[in-house]
């Protein structure tokens, strides 16, 4: 029998008040595993005890192939500047492109600074598995989840092997905080910063808007993380960034690196909003010592038109075409125009949308949370109209996108408490932290159609299994 097997016959016949979910709850409390909601209480993020399982060649393919992506996401400010069908598709604000236009450089094109996270639709159990991966879209900014994604194996890991010694093949993945790390040093010792590198590896603030009280927060335990391994790490709103002589300095103090939690426009805004230029931190990403650099501006959902439009696409070497076509859903910007449909026709959008609406889904182009998201066949007709009305009114705010099928699971899951139980049937969402040593996996669990923690969803974790 397989461990996953062998765990599901545990975890049906369990009753509703056993001991593991207060344990998986307890677990999740000490991890730090919690958000804050919009009345400014914390709370306990609900944790699947049920994991799924991967192999180590299964990891590796998929780090290979978000590596790969990674590097062409790279490339797009520069094709951004050069060629204007890459512009139309990736809409900025004025003040972003004009950011761009004044400080990109070939120094910044040769080190790029990137750690994203790839969302992806993909079933390890299946017999195509990684070969038929797809990723709906990609998070280089604000990226959630590096915390959250060990945090969740470890406390599933440590509260089933303790109870079920038979599932002692099971290990953990590579630790994402350590993969933002590795990737803090490597781009350290990419751009020349000297002294940078010594045990603990370059000190580096987190960038957040201090002002913000609610959401998930994981950055603060990153912090607590890191300074308790020895590595020199603080917050820093955008206006306690300065920079002098070639120094760039956090509250006062020395830092090698930014590692940013916030977009370029909601810097911009903050300027706005209170008077105070962000100079230190507009110099800094002048400088390249900012993760995720410019190329983070363009994580766009519209991206993935950049990456699937076959004209678009020439702008990238044949490898990488061949990497979309296996692995991007088609993707369109929403307004009134014709296009290549997914299966390379000329069609009017506005008309396929309504035409097949099982197909598709609908998403704000650039919001995260998953506010917005619409997904064809878990709507009305009347909400799929309105919401393509309401695309169409703000033309290029919006995407279409090929609806993948998902991982769904029916499983257990505890609320808050921890008292209260039930059997869920579960919509599974997969994130991956790639890096040159080693592959970080999110699992967020819902019942709902669009998952998202921030909307009432769980985690789940993925677990190597060595058989």
């Amino acid at each position: 029998m397989t461990p996953l097997a062998t765990l599901d016959r545990h975890l049906r016949s369990l009753p509703k008040a056993d001991p593991l979910f207060a344990q998986v709850l307890d677990l999740a409390t000490r991890h730090e595993i919690t958000y804050v909601d919009d009345a400014c209480h914390k709370k306990v993020i609900p944790v699947v005890p049920r994991p799924f399982l991967l192999a180590l060649d299964q990891a590796r393919a998929v780090r290979d192939i978000c590596l790969a992506l990674g590097a062409e996401v790279a490339r797009v400010p520069q094709l951004y500047l050069e060629h204007p069908g890459v512009r139309a598709a990736l809409p900025i604000e004025p003040e972003e492109e004009a950011f761009l236009r004044e400080v990109w450089s070939p120094a910044l094109a040769s080190y790029p600074a990137l750690l994203p996270r790839w969302d992806a639709d993909v079933d390890f159990s299946a017999r195509r598995g990684v070969a038929a991966m797809k990723f709906y879209e990609v998070n280089c900014c604000a990226v959630g989840g590096l915390h959250y994604s060990t945090a969740t194996e470890q406390v599933v890991l440590e509260a089933l092997t303790g109870r079920y010694p038979e599932l002692v093949a099971l290990g953990l993945n590579d630790d994402s905080r350590d993969l933002l790390l590795d990737a803090l040093s490597r781009h350290a010792r990419a751009i020349g910063l000297r002294g940078a590198n010594g045990a603990t590896g370059p000190s580096f603030a987190i960038l957040e808007d201090n002002r913000w009280e609610t959401g998930i927060t994981e950055a603060e335990t990153l912090v607590a993380r890191y300074r308790k391994a020895g590595v020199r790490a603080c917050f820093a709103d955008p206006r306690n960034i300065t920079w002098k002589n070639g120094v760039l300095r956090a509250h006062g103090r020395p830092v090698d690196l930014l590692y940013r939690n916030i977009e370029l426009r909601d810097i911009f805004l903050l300027e706005q909003e209170t008077g105070t230029r962000a100079d230190g931190v507009r110099e800094a990403f002048r400088a390249n010592r900012v993760i995720s650099g410019l190329a983070g501006e363009f994580d766009h959902k519209s991206l993935f038109e950049v990456f699937t439009d076959p004209v678009l696409a020439r702008a990238f070497p044949a490898p990488a075409r061949a990497l979309f076509r296996r692995h991007v859903p088609w993707t369109r910007l929403i307004r009134e125009r014709r296009t290549l449909g997914p299966a390379g026709r000329n069609v009017d959008l506005a008309g396929y949308i309504r035409r097949f609406p099982e197909r598709l889904a609908m998403k704000p182009n650039r919001s995260c949370g998953g506010v917005g998201v619409t997904i064809g066949d878990s709507v009305s007709a009347a909400k799929w109209e309105a919401t393509l009305a309401k695309a169409l009114r703000r033309p290029d705010t919006w995407v279409v996108q090929d609806r993948l099928p998902g991982l769904r699971l029916e499983a257990p899951i505890a609320h808050h408490t921890g008292k209260h139980v039930e059997s869920a049937n579960l919509n599974l969402a997969l994130g991956f932290f790639a890096g040159p040593t080693g592959l970080g996996i999110l699992g967020r669990a819902s019942k709902a159609p669009v998952v998202n923690v921030m909307q009432g969803g769980g985690l789940i974790s993925f677990l190597r299994y060595s058989p």
